[in-house]
């Protein structure tokens, strides 16, 4: 995980006091594959399974600039504003995934 993105998450995370968790941070290529094959599985069709998985490679997991969050999504949000951490929520489908700002997809 990049070490910006570390920082951010650790910052929220401490702030939210329990209320907010990593559940996915950097995912390795075969990780990656997994998932997208699971979605692809599941919807049947590899546009449908693009929308909810990226593809090994393209993967801002994969790149260690994105984390999928549990818990109180709300609470992430404020606290993001209020604490000023670069992080922010790029897929408006997946409010549970963040990625630093400065990250190019």
């Amino acid at each position: 995980m990049h070490p910006l993105l570390e920082d951010a998450l650790d910052r929220l995370m401490r702030a939210a006091d329990g209320s907010v968790w990593l559940n996915s941070g950097y995912r390795s290529p075969e990780r990656q594959a997994v998932l997208w094959q699971e979605a692809l599985e599941k919807y049947g069709d590899p546009e449908r399974a693009d929308d909810w998985v990226a593809r090994p490679g393209d993967s801002m997991h994969q790149r260690g600039l994105a984390a999928d969050l549990g818990g109180d999504m709300a609470l992430a949000v404020q606290l993001i504003d209020r604490l000023h951490l670069p992080l922010h929520r790029p897929l408006p489908n997946e409010p549970w995934h963040f990625e630093l700002i400065s990250a190019h997809r």
